[in-house]
């Protein structure tokens, strides 16, 4: 969706395979880089569920933090070790 490097990036997942698909009309990500003090990078990973209806937001929700975020915490995790592996 948007690319504004070395800062922020953004996109959307409209296929949703799994059964989330029945009440997410799609999933927005974004990163946001912050360098810090000590000359790292704060790398903030972000999304928002666009519900089917308004029906379903609070099960989207709540598919969103039980489903998505697991996802993002575990996808975070791997980007930091590539990148400290790629320092040291």
């Amino acid at each position: 969706m948007e690319n504004q490097p070395p800062r922020y990036f953004s996109y959307k997942v409209w296929a949703i395979a799994n059964p989330g698909r029945r009440l997410i009309r799609y999933i927005r990500g974004e990163f946001l880089l912050t360098p810090t003090a000590g000359g790292q990078t704060r790398v903030e990973w972000r999304y928002f569920l666009k519900p089917r209806s308004v029906l379903a937001y609070s099960h989207a929700s709540l598919f969103g933090n039980l489903g998505i975020q697991p996802f993002l915490e575990s996808g975070i995790d791997a980007i930091k070790s590539v990148g400290e592996a790629a320092l040291s």
